[in-house]
């Protein structure tokens, strides 16, 4: 049924914004499930998306908020990634009051904690402004979506209608891409983003081992690696970041055999989503990941993957699949299956469609209020002007 017409806003890079909005646009209107629209959508790599900052400059203000009421006039609901700016909340209740739609918030993070080493640390410390009005957001939305279960769990507290969409594969896109390895070596691997300095050290010991007893084999990492990996012998660092269209391509001609999920066991990684195993088990690679969170939630041990507790039983996953070729067939199938089951994101698409239909009947269920009431915050962005 298309008669559904749900508006997507965006608000962070493309890269999250492919995963949690474009995605489901896309297959939505690939299967005719909804008439869904994402707003502004663009395929940088990194930056923040402008709209917000452009709602503080006065000269593009009327323009932004012109081009979201066009939006908002066919739409009978909007989701809304996390607002990174006051005024940003300003329009989220402008568009809330102005068309009686519910409004509700993607998140994907546990902002409430943060480990000191992350980047993000500061931005979501006990007493930012972030976080706060991150918690003002999820106050004042009709419903969240969110990536994992333990996300549910956490943000309980600030809202009562709480969904888990999880991340999905186009699967009509990544299972034409797998590259095999022609050069003779076994190359396992891992990608990721700059901030996994930690998470990388569990498995520093365990290439040392590796390399020393299985010279045919090296390991590539995409994107991120730790300061003690990058002069290893046998280490191939592929920094390159890629546009987030271009990024299965990249990722498949890298031609992993084993990929690598390591995870410290703290509570900002218990919500981290599965994704690394998704996008290993849609290039048919098995994945050592660690006994953490979605992981492990996702993986059966020794049947799609292996689970590991600390950097002894890393070593010994990898070691039983590089020394097995047929165990690494059998695992990257099985891991593949799972995808197509579970994280297929043409069959996801129709749950989350439900969803949005359930939200959407129930209506607004949050008071419009005044952001901070108890502040002395005056926005500068009046959105039911215009909106």
């Amino acid at each position: 049924m298309q008669d559904l017409r749900p508006l997507f806003i965006p608000t962070l890079n493309s890269g999250v914004t492919y995963w949690r909005m474009f995605n489901f646009v896309q297959a939505a209107f690939r299967n005719k499930v909804m008439e869904s629209h994402i707003v502004w959508w663009q395929k940088g790599l990194n930056e923040i998306h402008p709209w917000q900052l452009d709602l503080t400059r006065l000269e593009y203000r009327e323009r932004i908020l012109s081009e979201l009421s066009i939006c908002c006039r066919t739409a009978d609901i909007a989701v809304m990634g996390m607002l990174h700016i006051d005024e940003g909340l300003t329009v989220l209740m402008g568009i809330r009051e102005m068309y009686g739609i519910p409004v509700v918030m993607e998140i994907d993070d546990n902002i409430l904690s943060c480990p000191v080493y992350n980047p993000a640390s500061n931005c979501y410390d006990p007493g930012s402004m972030l976080r706060k009005r991150a918690i003002q957001q999820m106050r004042e939305s009709d419903a969240l979506i969110v990536s994992t279960p333990y996300l549910k769990e956490i943000y309980a507290e600030f809202n009562d209608n709480i969904y888990v969409i999880p991340n999905c594969m186009d699967l009509q896109k990544w299972c034409k891409l797998r590259k095999r390895n022609n050069k003779g070596k076994i190359t396992v691997g891992w990608a990721g983003g700059a901030a996994h300095n930690d998470d990388l050290d569990i498995i520093e010991p365990a290439i040392d081992v590796i390399t020393a007893k299985h010279p045919e084999v090296e390991f590539c990492f995409v994107h991120g690696i730790s300061p003690g990996l990058k002069d290893k012998k046998n280490v191939r660092w592929s920094r390159q970041y890629m546009r987030i269209d271009q990024y299965p391509s990249y990722l498949a001609k890298q031609g992993f055999d084993i990929g690598l999920a390591p995870l410290v066991d703290n509570a900002f990684n218990r919500g981290k989503s599965n994704l690394r195993f998704l996008e290993y088990a849609a290039l048919g690679v098995p994945c050592v990941a660690s006994d953490v969170g979605h992981f492990k939630e996702t993986i059966d041990t020794g049947v799609d993957g292996f689970l590991c507790s600390d950097t002894k039983e890393f070593i010994e996953g990898i070691e039983l699949l590089i020394n097995d070729s047929s165990l690494r067939y059998r695992m990257g199938r099985a891991a593949l299956a799972k995808v197509t089951e579970r994280f297929n994101v043409d069959n996801v698409i129709v749950e989350y469609e439900k969803v949005l239909r359930e939200i959407k009947e129930r209506g607004q269920v949050r008071r419009i209020v005044p952001i901070y009431k108890d502040s002395n915050y005056k926005p500068i962005v009046d959105a039911t002007e215009i909106l």
